[in-house]
């Protein structure tokens, strides 16, 4: 260290080699951060994945559990109406005519078959009594 004029002077010297290996050992331990960043992200992407492919299982599961509950229900509908079209007309082929009718009728109209149903057994209870 020098004193010029009363002014400390001094100097000083870098070890670029040192300094190098920090800056080296830095940009390490970025690219590392970088790595490990992508693998959890992409970890949490597959878990996501995975969830979503529960989710909508449990949710097509329910659907086609409801549509097959919708179904026997219908079909138990028809089996009703059939028997009891059967059992006021005495016949079975009328009952299939009624029936064939009622269903062409429900096409055109917009009354459901059980309110068809419901109106023309009352009309055939009233004809035959």
């Amino acid at each position: 260290m020098n004193n010029v004029g009363g002014a400390l002077n001094f100097n000083a010297t870098l070890n670029l080699n040192e300094w190098r290996r920090n800056v080296d050992q830095i940009r390490r331990d970025i690219l590392g951060l970088n790595q490990q960043t992508q693998q959890q992200t992409s970890q949490m992407d597959n878990a996501f994945r995975n969830l979503s492919v529960g989710v909508a299982s449990y949710f097509s599961v329910h659907v086609v559990r409801d549509f097959i509950n919708e179904l026997i229900t219908v079909r138990g509908e028809f089996q009703q109406m059939e028997n009891a079209i059967e059992t006021i007309t005495g016949s079975t082929s009328q009952m299939n005519k009624l029936m064939d009718e009622w269903k062409e009728l429900t096409l055109r109209s917009p009354f459901r078959l059980s309110e068809i149903d419901k109106q023309e057994s009352s009309c055939l209870h009233m004809v035959l009594m």
